[in-house]
């Protein structure tokens, strides 16, 4: 591991830390967008250096899918980080844009997942049962089937579908050999799935719940990181 990439995850490590647990870099505004963005780069930086260290040309669709997933997440984080107000309130507020930015980062994990570990129907029911369930929540807070509601689903949909494919690289997890990147990129999805079901807890369940905004922070940049890293072991 170069001296870059240590340092890129150990400023990395100290960002995120600083922004989870500091509360005030998370309730004044221009301090969230600052130290938030700061994070987002990170994962980038962090990626970047997996990258040079390992030669993007090793395997060029992972490497570049997976900079480019992370890319769209990265430009995500700008647009939620800038919501004022409640989310859902305009067809095409910040949070949304943010969805849409996200959305298009699950299709290309996914992408990458499928070619590399091919396609399994599983996936699509564990898509269609995370709709389900939030099609549940959404029921039990009896809210009317909108343009957000819908929205909700379908990037639910798009997320279950990605954390499936993620999954299956446990499969080629063994005691005697495996490249690390399986563990990587596994881990990073189940930390990811983790962090979007926060974000819905919180969004839609309980407004006031910091415990879920924090945990929905560790687990989005811890996941982040790992799929990060799948560059430097590909």
């Amino acid at each position: 591991m170069s001296l870059l990439l240590k340092l890129s995850l150990v400023i990395y490590a100290v960002l995120v830390t600083i922004y989870c647990f500091q509360k005030k870099f998370r309730s004044q505004r221009w301090l969230r967008i600052f130290s938030k963005m700061l994070c987002s780069v990170g994962f980038l930086l962090v990626a970047a250096a997996c990258g040079l260290e390992s030669g993007f040309r090793k395997e060029p669709l992972w490497s570049w899918g997976i900079f480019a997933a992370l890319a769209f997440s990265a430009l995500g984080d700008l647009f939620l980080v800038l919501q004022k107000g409640e989310a859902g309130k305009k067809k095409f507020d910040s949070f949304t844009l943010g969805g849409i930015s996200f959305f298009s980062a699950h299709v290309l994990f996914s992408a990458v997942f499928v070619y590399y570990r091919g396609f399994h129907w599983g996936t699509v029911i564990a898509a269609l049962g995370l709709a389900g369930i939030q099609l549940g929540m959404l029921a039990r807070v009896k809210r009317r089937l909108d343009w957000f509601s819908i929205f909700s689903l379908i990037y639910l949909a798009a997320l279950g579908f990605m954390a499936a494919n993620g999954f299956l690289f446990f499969t080629g997890i063994t005691l005697e050999a495996s490249s690390p990147y399986f563990l990587c990129a596994a881990v990073g999805a189940v930390l990811f799935l983790i962090s979007d079901l926060l974000l819905c807890y919180k969004l839609f369940l309980n407004g006031k719940a910091e415990w879920a905004e924090i945990g929905n922070t560790i687990a989005y940049f811890g996941g982040q990181a790992l799929f990060a890293l799948t560059l430097l072991y590909v």
